[in-house]
């Protein structure tokens, strides 16, 4: 009896899957911090975290975990983040990750979230104008069901994605821009509104993002929103959704208050 209890023992930690694996809100963001501080190390992390806001974290997490979501594509690896939702939020998805490389840390991060997920995660390196566009030619057979835009936040760089992604994106899509509430992405969103690129479903801003973790400064505001590319012009199987621009002509970020 004793022998068979040791097998059984053998036979449930071989099959055991590792605790980042095991998808939950908790997990997600427990991936995210911990990528948060392997970040630290390198002494010149400046960047924000999707973690220092509950809501933005469970609208990303749930977005991702859609049953028909099989390729997350994102332009703002950074230092894995929202990677980390992602990958954590829909076990079945795979994660194309693009971002120019420029600092240590997402360069670092990159290769340790590889280790972690070395089928479902792949990083392109070089800026998102080129890498993108050259993504697509390579590899046709690609379309991505979550588009997270967070990269460039000028006007120009923020629409360039938007247009390259909807060349990206399957009929059933969701697209999300972070930092919707800077002045310079929000106009890129409305533009790509206005040019029937995407149709807004909402936008958010988090008023009193609570940490409730120690090592992370006190973050600023999350905005975020989030909407669908337009692609049946793309792809004639896809359905149009609707027969009248349902747009409005300015871009809202409704703020969230605990």
């Amino acid at each position: 009896m004793a022998t068979l209890w040791l097998l059984l023992a053998l036979v449930h930690s071989a099959l055991a899957v590792p605790w980042w694996e095991v998808s939950t809100e908790e997990n997600a963001k427990s991936l995210a911090l911990y990528f948060d501080r392997e970040a630290r190390r390198y002494f010149v992390y400046t960047e924000g975290t999707i973690a220092s806001s509950e809501k933005a974290l469970s609208m990303y997490f749930n977005v991702a975990r859609g049953p028909t979501v099989k390729n997350i594509c994102e332009v703002g690896f950074n230092a894995g983040h929202s990677t980390a939702i992602y990958l954590n939020a829909n076990p079945e998805a795979k994660v194309f990750s693009f971002d120019i490389g420029q600092f240590p840390y997402t360069r670092g991060n990159s290769k340790l979230m590889k280790s972690l997920f070395p089928d479902r995660f792949e990083y392109i390196s070089g800026p998102s104008a080129e890498t993108v566009k050259a993504f697509g030619e390579a590899r046709p057979d690609v379309k991505c069901d979550v588009i997270s835009v967070d990269g460039d936040h000028s006007t120009e760089g923020t629409l360039a994605d938007l247009e390259n992604f909807r060349k990206l994106a399957s009929c059933r899509n969701w697209v999300l821009m972070d930092d919707a509430g800077w002045n310079s992405t929000n106009s890129a969103w409305q533009m790509a509104k206005d040019a029937g690129i995407l149709t807004q479903v909402e936008c958010f801003a988090d008023m009193n993002p609570r940490p409730d973790y120690q090592f992370m400064e006190y973050p600023e505001n999350r905005s975020w929103c989030l909407g669908f590319f337009n692609v049946h012009d793309l792809d004639s199987e896809c359905p149009a959704w609707f027969d009248t621009n349902p747009n409005t002509d300015r871009t809202f970020v409704r703020p969230i208050e605990i």
